[in-house]
């Protein structure tokens, strides 16, 4: 077999082609890399004064008065909707607006429940509003395994 049979039609020009351009670039450019002579301290290096790589600043979301206890509020701050909800003791809570079952939004007909605890108005999922994690399902056969938001399993 002959490398036409392999390679039909212009296939074997366009390859050499390929390889004395890939040839020709590499003879120009690699005499292009530069070594640092010495010993160089990026430490001395001034800089100037930039912006840090991490976000520090504060957003008031909304005054603590807004908010009563047992009362869930909606916010939508930088394109993200934020759900906050006060426990009757007056703990105040920030959760992502959606429900991870359905995607109903909490803020929407959520209602605070065992203090620490926003239960989704759709299908009754509890939320815990300190770690942001789902401790309940009412709707589920096997309820033992779910901790209940004051921390009893059920």
């Amino acid at each position: 077999m002959t490398l036409n049979e392999y390679f039909p039609n212009g296939y074997i020009i366009l390859l050499s082609f390929a390889i004395i351009v890939y040839l020709i670039y590499y003879s120009v450019f690699r005499y292009f890399t530069v070594r640092m002579q010495g010993n160089y301290d990026i430490s001395k290096k001034n800089v100037g004064k930039s912006l840090p790589p991490y976000p520090n600043g504060w957003y008031i979301a909304c005054k603590s008065k807004d908010l009563a206890p047992g009362a869930v509020k909606s916010l939508d701050i930088s394109g993200q909707n934020i759900t906050l909800f006060r426990s009757t003791k007056g703990e105040v809570f920030a959760l992502h607006s959606y429900c991870s079952h359905m995607g109903a939004n909490l803020s929407i007909g959520g209602q605070v429940v065992n203090e620490t605890c926003i239960q989704c108005p759709f299908h009754g999922w509890l939320f815990d509003g300190k770690t942001g994690q789902c401790v309940g399902i009412f709707l589920s056969l096997s309820r033992s395994r779910w901790k209940s938001c004051n921390g009893q399993y059920d």
